[in-house]
């Protein structure tokens, strides 16, 4: 008569370890092995079922009172030990968890993996006896009762749902979900075949069979592992007039700690089973992204996306350093893209351009304008790293766009870092971030601008250069940042003097103390914008509390196919009246990080 026995993951998670295995080997036992099953069944009975005894003890006997006897409990293993069973896998990944000993307590610091196996919480786990006797109805009752009160399977996490079943379900055959594991025997095995194309094969524990050598055996290595003399002479009495289910419960109550220290290959009464496990129940498909409800009109439109930036270092993080915020921006912008391929590809409408992304039309041709995604990385604590990242679009992104965004999680470093760690921490309406709301006046260069035309006119110019003031006005024209001239109250250029002979100063240049709050600029002039630095002044900034100088051409000037020409200078912008304190970028690159200006409350001598 066939036996069923399904077990549910409440949680999703199966916490299952090897017998021989440490807890943190990252090794899960799947499927589990049927030895596990067993001691599950008495672990439970011992829950004021049953009153276990040692397994050392004289006699085993019934104690008055108990739910399900001793004897009872015996006989319904022996049963279930008959034969190996088949086993139902439900579609399986893997996943791990990492825990961390605290520093400075006599431990490293090192990790401790918990590895689990990650299953639908309506597939279960499913064993199967195909050609077992019919159990009685007490026998069946009693199992009922041992499965209800099995609240675990494995480690106290992997809650679980045991039931038992007549017959195996009837959905188990009409769907993919289950694949099933079968006992190989082992003289059917070449001896050098470890895996098949469409099979691996793993041992597993299960019971020994009752036959005469088994049970032997298993008299022979329980009276060996009893160091009292006296005791041991009495249990080997005891034990010859047992019979196999008394023996096989006396293995099931020992602890897994004493057939490790007893140097045992495995626990007393079980013997290693091939099973073949089918490899496409490993092989998942990637998650569909659900297609999301259509956006009201009151949905609040999305046009700033910001991230901070960490890596899995357990010390100090290996973040990008600021030079690098061409390069960084470049690879940020590329890795929302392949997500925006990915979501796009399984959206039930027609496949949506990424305009404000990728700046491009449908038709290939650029955008005429600004108002596609700027992305600004940024280094917010004046450490010279790029810890945040900005990505903002006047216009505001489409449905899919945020959900590539939202996506990113991870992005690769060059040179051998780690990999970075991506965490959005706001998305919405630039309106509603905190720290652009208030208003300003003055606006300081994050990053060096650089100008988008040669200032020169040629060499019949005689000499003549562009105005940068006017050029400036008209990148920040373009970008939407002003509307005219008028409203800009003063530009001036920051720069250090360095070695510079000052008193070679022409009348015009009138430099004069940047006393600007934040250590970026410390000890730096300004000075007129069209006028041209002396020999020894150092265009650039200063980083890490002002211990790093990073100077202007320090800065990537080099992305894909372009390159940026002339000279990067680091300005402080004046408006004639208080604006929001949202940032601006101009300039070449401006949508790659490079001309980006952020807010600052100047001091007094200073206006």
């Amino acid at each position: 008569m066939p036996l069923v026995i399904t077990i549910r993951f409440l949680a999703g998670h199966a916490h299952l370890h090897h017998w021989h295995a440490h807890h943190s080997d990252g090794v899960v036992d799947w499927p589990p092995s049927p030895w596990r099953l067993m001691r599950a069944l008495v672990a439970v009975a011992g829950r004021r079922l049953t009153t276990l005894a040692s397994p050392e003890d004289a006699e085993l006997t019934d104690s008055s009172g108990d739910e399900i006897s001793l004897s009872r409990l015996a006989i319904l293993l022996a049963r279930l030990t008959q034969s190996p069973p088949d086993m139902w896998l439900p579609t399986t990944s893997f996943g791990h968890t990492r825990h961390f000993f605290p520093v400075g307590t006599g431990s490293t610091g090192s990790a401790v993996f918990d590895a689990f196996a990650v299953v639908g919480t309506e597939k279960p786990l499913v064993y199967s006896w195909q050609n077992l006797p019919s159990l009685t109805a007490v026998e069946c009752g009693d199992l009922d009762q041992l499965l209800a009160r099995l609240s675990y399977f494995g480690r106290s996490e992997s809650w679980c749902d045991a039931t038992r079943h007549d017959n195996l379900p009837c959905w188990l055959g009409q769907t993919q979900s289950h694949m099933k594991c079968f006992p190989v025997r082992t003289a059917d095995i070449p001896p050098d075949w470890k895996e098949h194309r469409d099979y691996d094969t793993v041992q597993k524990l299960a019971a020994v069979p009752d036959t005469n050598d088994e049970v032997d055996s298993i008299r022979r290595l329980l009276t060996r592992v009893v160091l009292n003399q006296q005791q041991r002479h009495r249990l080997q009495r005891t034990l010859a007039n047992e019979g196999f289910p008394t023996l096989l419960l006396r293995c099931l109550l020992r602890q897994s700690g004493q057939d490790l220290t007893d140097g045992l290959e495995r626990p007393i009464g079980t013997r290693w089973v091939h099973y073949a496990v089918p490899r496409e129940v490993f092989q998942l498909p990637p998650p569909a992204p659900k297609p999301r409800a259509p956006a009201s009109r009151d949905t609040e439109k999305v046009t700033l996306v910001r991230f901070a930036l960490n890596t899995a270092t357990v010390h100090r993080p290996v973040l990008p350093p600021v030079a690098d915020t061409l390069l960084f921006a470049d690879k940020f912008r590329a890795a929302a893209l392949a997500w925006h391929n990915y979501v796009a590809q399984h959206t039930p409408e027609d496949r949506p351009h990424p305009r404000n992304l990728c700046g491009r039309e449908a038709d290939g041709s650029r955008i005429n304008g600004h108002d596609h995604a700027f992305f600004w990385p940024t280094d917010e604590d004046d450490d010279g790293f790029i810890d945040h990242v900005s990505v903002f679009c006047p216009s505001g992104f489409q449905p899919v766009e945020v959900d590539a965004l939202r996506r990113l999680l991870r992005i690769k470093q060059r040179g051998g870092r780690p990999d970075l760690l991506v965490t959005p921490v706001f998305l919405g309406d630039a309106k509603s971030f905190d720290p652009w709301k208030r208003e300003t006046r003055t606006f300081i260069s994050a990053t060096p601008y650089f100008c988008p035309v040669h200032l020169g006119h040629g060499s019949k110019s005689g000499g003549v250069t562009r105005s940068l003031k006017e050029e400036l006005q008209r990148s920040l024209t373009l970008t939407g940042v002003i509307q005219s001239a008028e409203e800009l109250a003063n530009i001036s250029e920051i720069v250090f003097p360095g070695e510079a002979d000052q008193t070679k100063a022409p009348p015009e240049m009138a430099l004069r103390p940047a006393s600007l709050n934040g250590g970026g600029f410390a000890g730096a002039c300004l000075k007129a914008l069209d006028v041209d630095v002396l020999p020894g002044m150092m265009r650039g900034l200063k980083v890490d509390n002002g211990v790093r100088f990073i100077p202007a051409l320090a800065f990537c000037r080099r992305r894909r196919g372009h390159h940026i020409n002339g000279i990067g200078r680091f300005l402080v912008i004046e408006f004639a009246q208080p604006r929001l304190a949202r940032p601006f970028s101009a300039g070449s690159q401006c949508h790659f990080g490079l001309g980006l200006f952020v807010s600052v409350a100047p001091s007094p001598n200073d206006r």
